[in-house]
């Protein structure tokens, strides 16, 4: 069974950041190859939901987060039953021990 992908409004801010940053700082199209990156990785959840490790640093919170790694980019996700909510899309590069996890 195919689950929803919610983008929280944390996460979907997060990624207009990214594409801001790159756009002004790189080009239009490294700012939409990253981010077209980090939307194909998350939509293997759909049907992957497990795809990516349990997040030990937050394995006492009642949804079992879990993260994927893509690029730079740690994103942070839940599963709710028949969802998957993304709720936070982090750089690792501003704080490596973060993404060690």
């Amino acid at each position: 069974m195919e689950m929803t992908i919610i983008w929280s409004k944390k996460a979907r801010t997060q990624v207009r950041q990214i594409f801001d940053y790159y756009q002004v700082n790189a080009s239009t199209t490294v700012a939409e190859s990253i981010i077209s990156s980090i939307k194909h990785s998350t939509s293997n959840l759909a049907t992957q939901p497990k795809l990516g490790r349990r997040y030990k640093l937050l394995s006492d919170m009642t949804n079992e987060i879990r993260y994927l790694i893509i690029g730079n980019y740690k994103i942070l996700y839940w599963i709710d039953e028949s969802e998957i909510i993304i709720s936070t899309v982090f750089d690792c590069r501003q704080d490596p021990e973060k993404c060690s996890n």
